[in-house]
């Protein structure tokens, strides 16, 4: 029987009540959550494909088919890549660690909303944010600033200086859509105290950098082009960056990783993400503390989460659509193999479809954006379509002695007495000690 706590360290941390789980914490959950950052419990690696192969998606050579075909085609690739991500989430040893990887991609996003992002944001995530999420902040800034899929997808391809060569020549100019994301979502926030003026300042800095592809070498990367570039220094917020071509960007990145700013950005959208819709302040300012006493050591910060307070306040987080089907799936023992595709489709249908986030914003998690009675029908409804697949379902009555006391004793008789197993575990899946955490 699990205890308050152990819901808290399996739900708040992690992706959902597993029956197996009492043995992985016994009487330790806390020091569960903790040892899969410190190393005791590692992340899964994985593979992506190769690029040729993704570009050939996007860019298939004449006689590959007609648009119907490459249509599909494009949609399976896709599709793929999202039932990896829900495979992994379904089997890995290290569902903080994971949970962290979800909460960096959704902070970084990039989204499916271009043709080419198709067949770069499984990459980009595998490349720019899995390994830094227990490094430093200034790294992932980094990695996130040069990778192709960030460079794409806010159109940094189509920013050219003014008084660049290439500006100089034609009527292309600026474009600061990454520009702003980098101070509003990525780094200060909304209230960073910058202005449109030194957005556009930092666009210049960001013009230059070009995504360059050689289909055939397997090569997709950034460079900077110093023919787009806009020349001359740029004062951002007060600053003055001396022109310097590609240095300016680190220069820039220096100053936005160790801003308070972005210290306190970061640490309330952590907070927000884990713990509450509006975080507790003292933890929102127990993180900015140690981001900055740590020079933004991620691993640092994931820790400071799971050490704050008793674990004694209620469940106030919903669970989106991935992360329910998910954590249905690991509550009831659905292998990955084979129920990725089902859950994939499922969470579509409920609205949320992996890695196509509607903005760079990424996916809303409040409340009232996935918690209402419709929502909730359609869960009940998609908890009985998957497990009508199951040859034998598992008896409600099993997990309702794994949640123990935590479940209400009316609730519980309702649950209990359902006319099958798997009305049982329809009723479960809707209930709001299932949807919150």
């Amino acid at each position: 029987m699990l205890s308050e706590k152990h819901i808290v360290a399996a739900t708040r941390f992690g992706l959902g009540v597993t029956p197996g789980m009492m043995d992985d914490m016994r009487d330790d959950p806390r020091g569960w959550v903790v040892a899969q950052v410190e190393g005791a419990v590692t992340a899964q690696e994985y593979d992506v494909p190769m690029l040729d192969e993704r570009l050939s998606v996007i860019f298939p050579k004449a006689g590959a088919g007609d648009a119907k075909t490459i249509s599909r085609r494009r949609e399976a690739f896709i599709n793929s890549a999202r039932e990896a991500r829900i495979g992994r989430a379904l089997s890995t040893p290290s569902p903080y660690v994971e949970r962290l990887t979800r909460f960096w991609f959704g902070h970084f996003t990039v989204s499916t909303s271009k043709l080419i992002m198709l067949v770069l944001v499984d990459w980009y995530e595998a490349e720019a944010i899995r390994p830094y999420i227990l490094g430093r902040f200034r790294d992932m800034l980094a990695a996130t600033t040069r990778h192709p899929a960030m460079i794409w997808y806010l159109d940094n391809v189509a920013s050219v200086g003014p008084n660049s060569p290439v500006g100089r020549r034609g009527k292309q100019g600026l474009n600061e859509n990454y520009a702003r994301e980098l101070l509003e979502l990525h780094t200060l926030g909304v209230s960073g105290g910058y202005t449109l003026q030194d957005i556009r300042e930092v666009a210049k800095v960001l013009s230059g950098w070009r995504v360059t592809t050689r289909p055939g070498e397997g090569a997709m990367r950034v460079a900077f082009d110093a023919s787009y570039h806009e020349p001359g220094d740029k004062t951002i917020m007060g600053n003055v960056i001396r022109e310097s071509g590609p240095g300016e960007l680190d220069e820039l990145l220096d100053y936005l990783a160790s801003s308070p700013a972005t210290a306190h950005h970061i640490a309330y959208r952590f907070a927000k993400h884990f713990v509450a819709d509006v975080p507790p302040t003292a933890l929102v300012d127990l993180l900015q503390r140690r981001f900055l006493e740590s020079d933004g050591d991620l691993r640092e910060l994931a820790r400071s989460l799971v050490e704050y307070g008793n674990w004694s306040e209620p469940a106030q987080k919903v669970l989106p659509p991935e992360d329910w089907g998910i954590a249905f799936a690991r509550l009831v023992s659905m292998q990955a193999m084979g129920v990725s595709a089902r859950i994939r489709s499922a969470v579509t249908q409920m609205g949320q479809s992996s890695y196509s986030a509607p903005s760079p914003k990424g996916w809303p998690d409040e409340l009232n954006a996935w918690l209402t009675p419709e929502t909730i029908i359609a869960r009940t409804s998609w908890a009985r379509h998957l497990m009508e697949d199951e040859d034998i379902p598992p008896d409600p009555r099993d997990i309702l002695d794994l949640y123990g006391e935590t479940i209400g004793e009316a609730e519980r008789m309702i649950i209990a007495g359902a006319p099958s197993r798997v009305d049982g575990l329809s009723l479960i899946a809707a209930m709001p000690r299932f949807n919150l955490r």
